[in-house]
């Protein structure tokens, strides 16, 4: 089952994003090494931004060195709709948050612990920039 098959019930802005997501990540899976200062992330504006992380690629080693490896649709790419669709709930609904949009900004952490951290730091850092 393709991940665009999973979302036909979804929000327009999960149907939107995913088959985009999916294949971005799927041409840099592997290219980008966990050593990299140039993150993976989805990110769209609002009043409030909610951070997330998830392992939407498994991680891989070589020649010593981590890497990003496969999707994990399961436990990272369906968590990344997850939260896109509760987003999308959220700010669809004019009574939960009157006059607020959230927004998110979403990073891979590539299943690797160093490179989860060095992606919590680019968050608090693209916020204190703003």
């Amino acid at each position: 089952m393709t991940v665009a098959g999973r979302n036909s019930g979804a929000p327009p802005l999960v149907r939107a994003l995913v088959p985009t997501l999916v294949l971005v990540l799927t041409i840099t899976s592997g290219l980008i090494s966990a050593e990299s200062s140039e993150p993976r992330v989805v990110q769209l504006p609002g009043n409030v931004t909610f951070g997330g992380l998830f392992p939407m690629h498994e991680q891989r080693s070589s020649d010593g060195q981590a890497t990003c490896g496969k999707i994990k649709e399961e436990k990272g790419i369906q968590r990344l709709e997850a939260m896109l669709w509760a987003v999308d709930e959220i700010n669809r609904d004019p009574r939960l948050l009157p006059g607020i949009e959230i927004g998110v900004r979403i990073l891979d952490t590539c299943s690797s612990g160093t490179y989860a951290l060095e992606q919590s730091m680019e968050f608090v850092r693209s916020n204190m920039n703003q």
